[in-house]
């Protein structure tokens, strides 16, 4: 996967959050926080890798918070989870 592609997959589920079902300000704010820290990661030249792990746990307590209330978001957020992975971050 390349960093446009989770770029892509970053730009769906802001989109998908702004359609769907309303969401705490509390979880629009964590996925706000990913989504910068992810972008920043990608953006870096070279790209930043140092301890991830942060981040990771940020993306997989988002999936968790979504999973009951907003399984479509839980689904694009795994996906998210997932190409992470596949990349290294």
């Amino acid at each position: 996967m390349t960093s446009d592609q989770l770029k892509a997959l970053l730009t769906t589920l802001k989109s998908e959050l702004e359609s769907g079902a309303p969401v705490s300000p509390e979880l629009r704010d964590l996925l706000e926080g990913v989504d910068q820290d992810i972008r920043k990661v990608l953006d870096a030249v070279p790209p930043e890798r140092g301890d991830d792990s942060e981040l990771s746990s940020r993306v997989l307590e988002l999936e968790t918070r979504f999973a009951a209330d907003h399984p479509v978001m839980a689904t694009h957020v795994r996906n998210l989870l997932d190409a992470l992975g596949k990349m290294g971050i």
